[in-house]
Formats: C-alpha cells, sequence, structure tokens
C-alpha cells in the first residue's frame, strides 16, 4: 500500500507582462504566476517572499512620502520652529 506524499501545490500571482503589437499598441496584460507548495502560503495569503518585497517597499514609499511631507509649506514651518531653539541658543552663547 503506498501513500501520497505529495504536498499540494498552487499558483500565485507574481505580477503582470505585456506585449506590444507590431504599430506599439500594447496588448491585454497576462498575469504571471509561480507554483508554490500550499504549505508556504501564510495566514496573510502571502508567501514569505511576498510578505518582504511589501516590507521594503513600504518602506521606500514611507521615506518618500516623507520627504514630500517635509518639503510642504506646512513642513517648512515645522522644520523651521524645530530649529530656532537651536539656533537661538547659538546665538545666547555666542
Amino acid at each position: 500500500m503506498s501513500q501520497n506524499t505529495e504536498e499540494k501545490e498552487v499558483f500565485v500571482q507574481v505580477g503582470f507582462t505585456a506585449l506590444r503589437d507590431p504599430y506599439g499598441k500594447p496588448l491585454p496584460s497576462v498575469p504571471l504566476y509561480r507554483k508554490v507548495k500550499a504549505s508556504e502560503i501564510r495566514k496573510s495569503g502571502l508567501t514569505k517572499d511576498q510578505e518582504q518585497q511589501l516590507t521594503d517597499i513600504s518602506g521606500f514609499f514611507i521615506e518618500k512620502c516623507t520627504e514630500r511631507l517635509e518639503m510642504t509649506p506646512q513642513g517648512l514651518r515645522e522644520k523651521a520652529k524645530a530649529t530656532e531653539p537651536a539656533a537661538a541658543a547659538e546665538v545666547a552663547n555666542g
């Protein structure tokens, strides 16, 4: 009596690709899939690699958004207020 010890595999979407027709017009996008073992799917519905990619890109977006917020008029005012006490202390200690 043989047992089937193969683990179930599933397809996980990892991206899209699209080609262009001979005239340069984009054709419909096609999803790309990767086959993974069902046990690799975490509670979030993502694989470990996908979770890491989301963490990496989230950190990048947070950094860029913070930079942009600091360049708004309100962000520049707050930055100036934060540096005013230090500048005033330098002048007083002069």
